[in-house]
Order: C-alpha cells, then sequence, then structure tokens
C-alpha cells in the first residue's frame, strides 16, 4: 500500500476505505491484518471494531499469525456484542447501548494510552450503524478523541460497504480515501484521495499467512 500511496500513511491521519460488496470478508480482513500489524509491531496499541462477518476470535486469531498472541493480550482490544464469550484480555465487551459503551471504550482507549500514546483505531463503520442504528453516531461522539486524536499521533481506519451518516461524516475528515473492488473477477484497489492508479491486489498464501502485492494496472 506504500507503493501505492507513494510512501507510509503518516500517524494522525484519517483513513476511509470503501469496499464494494464483491468483495469477501477474507479478502478485506487479509488487508487490514497487514496495516494493523504493522502498527502493532512498532508497539502501538489498537482497537478494532470488527466486522459482522467475523467473531473477535476469528479475528484475534487471524492477527496473531502476524504479531503473536503476547502483543494482542499486551495492546490489542477487539470489540465484541456476544456477552457469553469467554473472558479475554484483548476482548472488549460491550453492550449494545451506546452511552454504556461508550465509556466502556474510552477506559479501554485511556488503559492503551499508558502502552503508548500512538494509539489505532480501527472501526467497521457498517457494524457500529449496525448495533446503534444510523442517527445515533458521529466521528466524535463515538471515539471521543475529538481535535486531540491527530496530536497523539494514532491512525484511525475506517471501513464502510454502505453509505450512512456516520460513512459520510468520516469522509469529510479523511486524508486518505481508498476503494476496493472486484473487476472482472480479479481484485483492485486505487485511491481517490488522493488520486492513484488502479492496481491489481494478489494475496500470496504460500508461506501459511497472506502477503501482499500490488501490481499498477496500465
Amino acid at each position: 500500500m506504500d507503493q501505492m500511496l507513494g510512501g507510509s500513511i503518516p500517524r494522525g491521519s484519517f483513513l476511509l476505505i470503501d469496499v464494494d460488496s464483491s468483495v469477501s470478508p477474507v479478502e478485506i480482513r487479509s488487508i487490514l491484518n497487514m496495516v494493523r500489524a504493522n502498527f502493532i509491531n512498532q508497539k502501538g496499541p489498537c482497537v478494532i471494531v470488527p466486522t459482522a462477518a467475523y467473531s473477535s476470535d476469528t479475528v484475534a486469531e487471524s492477527l496473531s499469525k502476524y504479531v503473536g498472541w503476547e502483543a494482542i493480550d499486551e495492546r490489542v482490544r477487539i470489540l465484541e456484542y456476544n456477552q457469553s464469550l469467554a473472558p479475554k484480555k484483548w476482548r472488549l465487551v460491550m453492550k449494545s447501548d451506546l452511552s454504556d459503551d461508550v465509556k466502556t471504550f474510552a477506559h479501554a482507549w485511556d488503559e492503551l494510552a499508558k502502552i503508548s500514546p500512538h494509539r489505532m483505531l480501527d472501526i467497521n463503520v457498517d457494524k457500529a450503524v449496525q448495533v446503534y442504528g444510523r442517527d445515533e453516531l458521529s466521528v466524535p461522539g463515538l471515539t471521543e478523541l475529538g481535535a486531540n486524536m491527530r496530536d497523539t499521533e494514532g491512525l484511525n481506519i475506517a471501513i464502510a460497504s454502505t453509505d450512512s451518516k456516520l460513512r459520510d461524516q468520516w469522509l469529510s475528515v479523511v486524508d486518505y480515501h481508498l476503494k476496493i473492488k472486484n473487476a472482472d473477477g480479479s481484485l483492485v484497489i486505487y485511491g481517490v484521495k488522493p488520486f492513484t492508479p488502479l492496481y491489481g491486489v494478489d494475496l500470496n498464501f504460500d508461506k501459511g499467512y497472506p502477503v501482499l502485492n500490488l501490481m499498477q494496472i496500465v
């Protein structure tokens, strides 16, 4: 992805990834895990609001192949709305009540700041809208990070497959806007902000976990 954008995404940036419905959850999870791992392996904490397609267990298991379980326990928190699952240090159990969940999130976010102020928020917008409703959420209301988010040099990634108020609000503040879709049976990615050429995405699983290769389409 650095190749496509002409350099790494600076900390303090907001990124929106629009994902076409033709893209499989496995493909987008593989791409996101590489971004997450790069941040986590540099000692950065990460909070993940996963897609409805995967449980927190599945997300943690797939990410562990990149960063290891010790790093996940220490500096990863994955939101989970199924309160019947067994407690895990990395699992952040929510109640599907916005007022309560904002407090739970804020406490976990502040605790991770003790490890590093440079935190990553990875939010599936569709999941948040599904749980809390289309009209309840806003970017500052959801994260309680406000103006200091850029100052702490974190990284904010939002993933959306459908239009919503929250997605539109994110779009209004992003530094980077990418789109991922399937074109004639091939996975492609391109930048809307900044504009980039079209790149074909190759996910190679020969090492037991996906390795991302981008090929510019001319």
